[in-house]
């Protein structure tokens, strides 16, 4: 029996590189936005993994039947008018219309915030992948353009994360308004702000809203939704 001792330790020692790297895979996943948005989120909708959405809505059947032979015909007469959009909009973005609708990546969430600090904030958390060239093509694009209409921008330094805002002239103090009723929501909607971290695209009407997500970056805020009782 000696003679399989040897098999036996490789057994035992494949048992425990397997139980390793699921451990740092789990401890690799990343962290979902529920995780990292506060207990205040009034509306909250995600798809945590897009490319899995993807493939999920494929095997629907609506997606098998967009894939049938009969449909063929039927989707033809759309190829025309999407290449003359695809081609305007790569003239106007310097980046394909297909380029862009593969940016989503891994999760993309939307979420809609009540806080005391700001009437509303709208913020949108897009995890790009491997999409990073596009993206900061598209954002020096946007930049270029609102430069040249004379839109303000200014930026702060969050952990080591810029949060850049823009706005139009003479609304620099736009964003995180504290000011009360119909003004003071408006105001808040006449600027911008956008910040990236980790692959994440990160988008608010308020930089207050993308500083608390920064602050719960890691996942382990007790203040997070996921952690409100109404949510659980």
């Amino acid at each position: 029996m000696k003679r399989f001792a040897p098999q036996r330790r490789l057994v035992a020692t494949l048992i425990a590189g397997l139980c390793l790297m699921v451990g740092v895979a789990r401890a690799a996943d990343p962290v979902s936005s529920d995780r990292r948005l506060p207990q205040d989120t009034l509306v909250y909708l995600s798809i945590r993994n897009v490319e899995d959405f993807k493939g999920k809505f494929s095997n629907t059947q609506f997606g098998k039947l967009l894939k049938d032979d009969s449909m063929a015909d039927f989707l033809g007469q759309f190829e025309e008018p999407l290449k003359a959009i695809s081609s305007e909009v790569e003239d106007k973005t310097g980046v394909s219309l297909h380029d862009i609708l593969s940016i989503p990546s891994g999760e993309v969430a939307f979420a809609v915030i009540q806080s005391e600090q700001s009437p509303v904030s709208i913020v949108l958390s897009l995890n790009y992948g491997d999409s990073e060239e596009t993206v900061q093509k598209l954002i020096e694009k946007a930049s270029k353009e609102a430069e040249d209409e004379g839109v303000k921008t200014s930026d702060e330094e969050v952990d080591g994360v810029k949060i850049v805002t823009v706005s139009p002239p003479g609304e620099e103090d736009a964003g995180d308004d504290d000011g009360d009723g119909a003004d003071a929501l408006e105001k808040s909607f006449k600027s911008l702000s956008y910040a990236i971290k980790d692959s994440t695209l990160l988008v608010s009407n308020q930089a207050s809203a993308i500083k608390g997500i920064l602050e719960r970056w890691d996942g382990s805020s007790d203040t997070s939704l996921a952690n409100a009782d109404s949510y659980k």
